[in-house]
């Protein structure tokens, strides 16, 4: 009786009960109808609901149409349609509606966003052909902000049928640097070899000049590619300018090399940036065990620098504690939200920011002061609950780090400190551990000026 009451409150706390009870004997038939409303929150619970049962789908897609021609989704509704079609995406009739919706004309910006962001997250074994030619023809006709999405789900989800698109938009100069990066990342590794104008295009994106999150977009494509002897020992006399958070990410593009010259100019270049301090000892010498003897050698001191030394990181501490007091506020969420820092790259507050590292809306609440100074400054002296850092080596010698940011059964997805995130079948890893440095860099508060570290602390203390 209840799910056929003119209040659409009862008939959602009766669609909730009946779903909760052992014998509620809920049919596809009796939660279709409560689609048919203007409420949103019993909207919502039916969607959730339908969403549940495999089979089901199909009576929604009228009502999906009608969400996906709207100008502008309302947040709530957004997250609904997200949420449902990721949870149905191997139901054909679902990846028939995403496709068909991505090449519609009369489909939103926003829409088309969120179905992209769909199929990023999807976890078919098997990508729909359909799914492939909406690819292909948003990476033709679509506004950059799209293509890019489209770029990240050919990273995600390996689609050679995309390479010869992604080539050619990282090779046009005419189109925009941000485009061109990504794509330069998609593609990197089905190139033989990448010409030096290209390099030098990159090189120049490593400026200090370039916010941190774009040098770390420049190092994620220069680590992707291939390149000679001569570029790799280029790059390695502009170590200082990448920064502490894309430097660990640049370190990949030597894991390609084992020539002794390309060694020993990246370990010179290692002991000249400041940046160093912020490398894993393990990740470091794994990386440099097969290049000579003599890189190795030349490598110990700095990899003896890269140990821990307790006694100095509780010094350093104290050092800093003075800091937690005198900030401002405004000042500090500028710097949180500001392109100097970079915080919310990785953090969210009040659902604005990434989502690789932990919310931090109430961290003031839950964290002293001296627990955010030490997260700053020692950041992988503890971790966050669910933020472990994992180090994955694949049977094809492939290393990553990063937090594990969802699983399946045959699958594991990292988002690493590039921000992106990689899709590691499970059968071809072969170590796969907890590892001891966190995928925030370290020094932060060396990049920072005293009273910028006290406007950010303020801001983080009062998050409450």
């Amino acid at each position: 009786a209840g799910l056929g009451d003119s209040s659409p409150a009862v008939r959602r706390a009766a669609l909730i009960a009946l779903d909760q009870m052992n014998s509620g004997n809920l049919t596809r038939e009796l939660v279709t109808p409560l689609l048919d409303t203007d409420d949103p929150a019993l909207q919502k619970e039916a969607l959730t609901i339908i969403g549940e049962h495999e089979g089901w789908a199909g009576e929604t897609l009228t009502l999906l149409k009608t969400w996906l021609s709207e100008a502008e989704l309302n947040p709530e509704r957004a997250a609904v349609l997200r949420g449902f079609l990721v949870a149905q995406s191997a139901d054909s009739e679902v990846q028939s509606l995403i496709a068909k919706s991505l090449t519609d004309a009369e489909t939103s910006q926003s829409a088309k966003a969120i179905l992209l962001e769909v199929i990023q997250r999807s976890a078919l074994k098997e990508f729909p052909v359909s799914w492939r030619s909406a690819l292909e023809q948003t990476l033709q006709t679509a506004k950059p902000e799209l293509q890019i999405l489209v770029i990240r789900i050919a990273q995600t989800h390996d689609l050679p049928d995309l390479n010869g698109q992604l080539t050619s938009l990282a090779l046009d100069v005419k189109q925009p640097a941000s485009l061109r990066i990504e794509a330069l990342s998609a593609v990197g590794g089905h190139l033989k070899s990448i010409d030096q104008i290209t390099f030098d295009f990159l090189m120049s994106r490593m400026n200090e000049e370039y916010p941190p999150l774009d040098r770390l977009a420049a190092a994620r494509a220069l680590s992707a590619l291939p390149h000679s002897a001569e570029q790799l020992i280029q790059l390695s006399k502009q170590l200082e300018a990448p920064g502490p958070l894309a430097l660990p990410v640049l370190l990949r593009a030597y894991a390609k090399s084992v020539d002794e010259s390309v060694g020993q100019a990246l370990i010179t270049g290692l002991n000249s940036s400041s940046a160093a301090t912020n490398l894993s000892a393990d990740e470091l010498a794994s990386l440099l065990q097969k290049y000579p003897e003599s890189v190795q050698q030349a490598a110990t001191p700095l990899l003896k620098k890269l140990g821990v030394d307790l006694a100095e990181q509780k010094a350093h501490l104290e050092s800093l504690k003075p800091l937690l007091t005198e900030g401002r506020l405004e000042e500090g969420r500028k710097i949180f939200f500001g392109k100097k820092a970079a915080c919310s790259g990785c953090h969210a507050v009040e659902n604005s920011g990434g989502k690789v590292g932990p919310d931090l809306t109430k961290i003031g609440a839950i964290r002293t002061g001296t627990d955010l100074l030490e997260a700053i400054a020692l950041p992988s002296a503890s971790f966050a609950r669910g933020y472990r850092s994992y180090l994955v080596v694949t049977d094809a010698g492939r290393i990553y780090t990063g937090v594990i940011s969802r699983e399946s059964t045959d699958t594991v997805y990292l988002r690493t400190a590039d921000l992106s995130e990689v899709r590691i079948a499970r059968d071809e890893i072969e170590v796969m551990k907890e590892s001891p440095t966190s995928i925030m860099p370290k020094g932060l508060e060396q990049r920072l000026s005293q009273q910028e570290i006290r406007d950010l602390l303020a801001y983080l203390q009062n998050r409450k």
